[in-house]
């Protein structure tokens, strides 16, 4: 699957830690788990960003029998997303920044009365930015949420990011 550059990958079976393994430089990870007694289970997958941002979940369900093999694949984790304020004037800007595969095409949804989508590539390292003039938005609560595309492989959405357009501008403290 693909996570985010040198990040620590965890795999869940039916919610409890069982292996974690550290993505490639290219975000590319591989797992193995063996010694499965024949039943269903219910796996997950997540990752941290190099900021300490999680992803959501990437969960599945799958029937093991007895002396079978399966391989998992296409597991491509939703990007990490944040803002850099928790309140911005209207009019100014908004920074949307979080991480995912090193050059992606990520789609950022800002939901607001009438939803915006917006396009920016990451880079190298997985790292995407996008600065967006809040003038086209409505005084009030926001979200936002991204995905990403690799190749031919696209990301779900990962989780919201919330914001409020107001009269004055209040920066995110590091901490939130």
């Amino acid at each position: 699957g693909r996570a985010y550059p040198l990040s620590t990958v965890v795999v869940l079976k039916d919610g409890q830690q069982i292996v974690s393994t550290i993505a490639g430089p290219d975000a590319h990870f591989e797992i193995v788990v063996s010694g499965l007694s024949p039943s269903t289970y219910t796996f997950s997958v997540w990752s941290e960003d190099s900021l300490g941002r999680r992803s959501t979940l990437f969960t599945f369900p799958i029937m093991i029998s007895q002396g079978v093999f399966a391989t998992i694949s296409g597991i491509f984790l939703a990007p990490t997303i944040d803002t850099d304020k928790i309140q911005v004037k209207q009019g100014d800007t908004l920074s949307i920044f979080g991480q995912t595969a090193p050059n992606s095409n990520v789609t950022i949804n800002v939901n607001s009365l009438v939803p915006h989508f917006f396009q920016v590539p990451s880079d190298s390292g997985g790292a995407y930015l996008f600065n967006l003039d809040t003038s086209i938005l409505e005084y009030g609560d926001h979200s936002a949420k991204s995905k990403a595309v690799y190749t031919n492989e696209v990301s779900q959405y990962g989780k919201l990011t919330y914001f409020k357009v107001g009269n004055e501008t209040i920066i995110k403290n590091q901490n939130n």
